[in-house]
């Protein structure tokens, strides 16, 4: 199962648009709405890939439908501001309904924006350029780092590659590499690199392991004002209820835990002085998106 990383940018401020809803709910089951989010800091998407839908959220507005499809075509599997990815029957990459590229399973993970984008394919990555990159495999998550490309894998003998240049996996089944960000994690001014280990249920920063060690803890991260970050761990609890936490200073607290089967925590975004928590929840659910705010 792919998960989106959602960091983007700078974190929203106190004098943005305000969400009034503490809760978007999708129309439709085994759609795995909340499964996907994106954010530009201020408007957020939303993808029930499973059910081939992609939604925009706009400050103070409910989620609008922007496209759908089929569903076997897996439609907002990839999310990033402005993208959406269809990796199923041959994959397509588009930008505000306008396909980008196509072929090779393309779009099942997306990083940056239309101007310069990279997304997965069957065997690595394709970049805006049309380059494209072989692995060996698909990436789990993709990171823009300035020019450079980091994918993530969370299974294999390789974890990481930037640029292309593996990072050997050093502990089997830690699933490194299935989150990927970069921000100022510990308020210094300089961004660090995060790279999500639920396999263990931790995240590392720059090389130093946190976390409870449990629940998937890892499996989304978000970057919040300079000094925090949000993780998602979304099978914490005895049945899968999941949960989000705030890391400061090394340490992880919990910040919310969702309900029975919601896998609370499956993918997370800042927009709007909000935290966005994905619970796409079990097939029959319909899914849903807690909007928090985070002043």
């Amino acid at each position: 199962m792919w998960i989106l990383l959602a960091c983007t940018g700078d974190p929203a401020t106190e004098d943005q648009p305000r969400w009034g809803s503490t809760e978007w709910s999708g129309t439709a089951p085994d759609g795995g709405f909340g499964a996907r989010l994106a954010s530009d800091g201020t408007r957020a998407w939303v993808s029930a890939p499973w059910a081939c839908a992609v939604f925009a959220v706009e400050p103070g507005e409910s989620p609008t439908a922007l496209f759908d499809g089929e569903r076997d075509t897996f439609c907002g599997l990839g999310l990033a501001p402005g993208l959406w990815g269809a990796p199923g029957q041959g994959g397509t990459l588009y930008a505000d309904r306008v396909a980008l590229a196509t072929g090779d399973q393309v779009g099942g993970v997306i990083a940056g924006t239309a101007a310069a984008w990279v997304a997965s394919t069957a065997t690595g990555y394709r970049d805006h350029s049309g380059r494209d990159t072989t692995l060996g495999t698909r990436p789990d998550a993709l990171l823009l780092d300035g020019d450079h490309v980091i994918a993530g894998a969370a299974h294999g003998d390789v974890s990481l590659w930037v640029d292309g240049v593996p990072e050997a996996r050093s502990t089997p089944g830690d699933e490194r590499g299935y989150a990927l960000a970069r921000c100022d994690a510990d308020g210094d001014g300089n961004e660090e690199r995060i790279v999500g280990v639920p396999g263990r249920g931790l995240v590392e920063i720059d090389g130093a392991m946190i976390g409870p060690g449990t629940g998937r803890f890892g499996a989304s991260v978000a970057c919040g004002s300079p000094g925090t970050i949000y993780v998602g761990a979304p099978t914490a609890g005895a049945l899968h209820h999941g949960a989000v936490y705030v890391v400061q200073d090394g340490v992880a607290t919990t910040l919310a835990t969702g309900k029975e089967l919601d896998e609370l925590g499956s993918a997370l975004a800042v927009a709007s002085a909000h935290l966005l928590v994905g619970a796409p929840g079990p097939a029959a659910s319909a899914g849903r998106v807690v909007v928090m705010p985070i002043d």
